[in-house]
């Protein structure tokens, strides 16, 4: 696995890998073993499942703790076992994120620029937010990223991602901050999220 960035704080950590092995080799670096689910049958798939697993091991490790495994709940939301840091996870192939905190709720997601996300842009996005993107593919993926982020945040699925996920306009640089809200009767907060815009890909988190 080749390391592409990494950023540590004394209560948070992230870091961003490049996926080189196969299915095999990534369980040779997991330790204790987990088994891919059944319902991820292509290798890729898979791949991404062990990789983010690995990545996991060595974070969890700057805390000076032991990796034991990952178990979700009812919603999907992933948690240590027999930890007490705060995880977040995200994928799209052959890149990997994940970050951890010790303090506090965390969300990051990784997407790459796709055209696709012309077509859904409407019923994803308000009017303000697909004005201010102006037709932008990577402003378009950082409202994307910056939504997924804020959904792994709330930890349910029953969110409006165009009316109860609100980004505010934002000017496009290499890096920035976003601000954000999540508009849920009885749930709403806001959050500053931070974005990075590389050549092929698009990262959100909140720092």
């Amino acid at each position: 696995m080749l390391l592409q960035q990494q950023h540590s704080t004394s209560t948070q950590t992230w870091a961003l890998w490049k996926i080189t092995e196969d299915v095999e080799e990534l369980k040779a670096l997991l330790d204790p073993v987990e088994d891919v689910p059944s319902t991820l049958s292509h290798p890729i798939k898979q791949c991404e499942f062990l990789a983010s697993r690995v990545l996991t091991q060595r974070l969890v490790k700057q805390f000076n703790q032991s990796y034991q495994g990952i178990y979700k709940d009812e919603f999907g939301k992933p948690y240590l076992v027999n930890s007490t840091l705060h995880i977040s996870q995200s994928h799209s192939y052959p890149y990997v994120a994940v970050i951890l905190d010790s303090e506090k709720n965390v969300g990051i997601d990784i997407e790459q620029k796709k055209e696709t996300l012309y077509r859904v842009a409407n019923r994803i996005f308000s009017e303000a937010e697909v004005e201010n993107a102006g037709g932008d593919l990577t402003k378009l993926c950082i409202l994307w990223c910056a939504k997924e982020a804020l959904i792994k945040l709330y930890g349910k699925k029953d969110l409006n991602l165009k009316e109860e996920l609100e980004i505010a306009d934002f000017r496009l640089a290499e890096s920035g901050i976003l601000n954000s809200s999540i508009l849920k009767k009885h749930h709403e907060k806001s959050y500053s999220l931070q974005y990075l815009v590389q050549e092929d890909f698009v990262l959100v988190f909140n720092p």
